[in-house]
């Protein structure tokens, strides 16, 4: 009895090892996938409002609505309070223009 004792301990020190393992695999892989670019969040702000500069310039509301929006979603995921004002407001001027009532 006291040998089947031995093996079980033997047994279940390598399983927490492996566990240990895995644990740390884990925490790699996602600390590996957080760090990677996001197509949005490779664009520099610089380039996305010179896109909104393009659009306005060729009265384009939709796409200066969408390209505010990739910019209000990049100042929001790095905390950009600056840039995420800026686009909001960009966003919501565009908007007014779009609806309906606007013509009157």
């Amino acid at each position: 009895m006291q040998e089947f004792g031995k093996y079980f301990v033997t047994l279940e020190k390598p399983n927490e090892n492996h566990m240990d393992t895995n644990r740390l695999l884990q925490v790699l892989m996602v600390i590996f996938i957080g760090m990677l670019p996001f197509p949005v969040l490779a664009q520099s702000y610089d380039q996305l409002w010179k896109e909104v500069e393009m659009y306005q310039k060729k009265d384009l509301p939709k796409s200066v609505i969408a390209t505010a929006g990739k910019i209000y979603a990049k100042a929001k995921a790095e905390r950009n309070l600056p840039q995420l004002m800026k686009a909001h407001l960009v966003r919501a001027s565009q908007q007014v223009s779009l609806t309906p009532d606007s013509a009157e």
